[in-house]
């Protein structure tokens, strides 16, 4: 998941009381620690696919973070550039965040606390304090063979880098595995076996959890109808979604819509969902897909249009990984850009985003980003298309057409 968080600084984040993002969430939280090559990394995904967990690694967050050219990542890249250490806090919100997005309930943490300053920076920020802490023991001479053989061109495998790598790991993060043993919160896994035999290990320690379900969505015992509805702007998807749900009794559903809802709800999302779109970033597809499945359940209907979402590539992808759910076909409105731009510039509604270098940007935008999503579904067989320089009412004919297959919607 593209995982990032609002612009912050320590002191904004000091200035909240609790400084807990997570509320009164309820969550598991499991540390992953082992030395490098110690193979945790495997083992998450492996524990991931069979427990459902989610895995969540503070080194990828800062990178993501860094990647995303925010304010808060330009301040992280300046800080590793000058040796300076990232301060916890930075970090832990950057997980904090991730954990809120996911909308799952148990995590393995990789990776971190690194250091007894960020094991105790963690639980008081968080007031959380792990289930356990899974270790994986292996012996120095066993991970430096498996670091110089795995030839993945990184340039950190190197004897040198190797062993500075491990003299860290001893100074700073035995330390925390020493604590939590104290606690008697250690399971430690030996780790020189071979990744299977390592997993038949892990799987005896979560033998408490259950097993994940082949369905992780919220709409799993709905079977739910979606056609998703694309095309450019102006080409009057909107008008067309209205006749639809008025004839056929379908719910229509905007993303946009949804994501500015939650917004104008004042909740805890919706603030995160704000600052992320001031800074000009993309809210994550989990997100926007959490407020769709939650308005289909909601709606208490089985026939959606999904109306200008998936945007593109990824979106299209974490739907249908999410829900479960491939469309019943994409409806696509087939327009020339001329005819949307004088649309738009014609209709005299006061959008400050209805002007002519505005416009264009967003065409640019639709072409690059979810023209690829309909010709993913044509190569399906799963595309149905309108010429929408029609009028409203020839187009709506070819459309009633297209739908001739759903019974009308019966008068109330």
């Amino acid at each position: 998941m593209g995982t990032v968080i609002e612009a912050t600084t320590i002191s904004d984040i000091n200035k909240d009381a609790c400084g807990n993002l997570l509320g009164d969430k309820e969550v598991t939280v499991i540390f992953v620690l082992g030395g490098p090559g110690s193979g945790k990394g495997t083992q998450c995904a492996n524990i991931v696919e069979h427990y459902g967990f989610t895995h969540l690694s503070a080194g990828d967050l800062l990178r993501a973070e860094i990647k995303s050219g925010s304010e808060n990542g330009t301040m992280i890249q300046n800080m590793i550039k000058e040796g300076k250490i990232v301060p916890s806090e930075v970090t832990i919100k950057l997980l904090q965040t991730a954990m809120l997005i996911s909308g799952n309930d148990k995590f393995l943490i990789d990776g971190f606390p690194r250091n007894e300053e960020n094991r105790a920076a963690f639980e008081r920020v968080t007031g959380i304090i792990p289930e356990f802490v899974l270790f994986f023991e292996c012996s120095d001479e066993e991970m430096e063979k498996r670091l110089l053989g795995r030839n993945q061109g990184r340039v950190d495998d190197n004897i040198e880098t190797i062993r500075k790598r491990f003299k860290v790991f001893i100074e700073s993060s035995l330390p925390v595995v020493e604590y939590y043993d104290s606690l008697g919160k250690v399971k430690k896994i030996d780790a020189a076996k071979s990744i299977t035999e390592v997993f038949e290990d892990v799987k005896v320690i979560f033998s408490s959890f259950a097993p994940k379900e082949a369905c992780r969505s919220l709409l799993c015992d709905k079977k739910a109808t979606v056609i998703f509805v694309l095309g450019g702007p102006g080409s009057g998807k909107g008008t067309q979604c209205s006749n639809i749900v008025e004839h056929y009794g379908f719910t229509h559903l905007s993303a946009g819509d949804l994501l500015r809802a939650e917004i104008k709800s004042g909740s805890e999302n919706g603030t995160m969902i704000q600052n992320m779109i001031k800074e000009g970033k993309i809210v994550p597809s989990e997100v926007t897909i959490k407020l769709l499945q939650t308005a289909m359940l909601e709606s208490r209907n089985d026939k959606f249009l999904i109306d200008g979402f998936p945007r593109n590539e990824e979106n299209r992808a974490a739907f249908e990984r999410v829900t479960g759910i491939t469309p019943e076909f994409v409806l696509f409105f087939e327009c020339l850009e001329e005819e949307m731009e004088r649309r738009l510039l014609g209709r005299n509604q006061g959008r400050v985003d209805d002007n002519i270098e505005t416009i264009r940007k967003r065409f640019k935008v639709f072409v690059e980003s979810s023209l690829p999503v309909v010709e993913y579904y044509d190569s399906l067989g799963k595309v149905k298309k309108i010429d929408a320089a029609k009028s409203i009412t020839e187009v709506f004919d070819d459309v009633k057409v297209i739908f001739s297959s759903f019974a009308p919607k019966q008068a109330a």
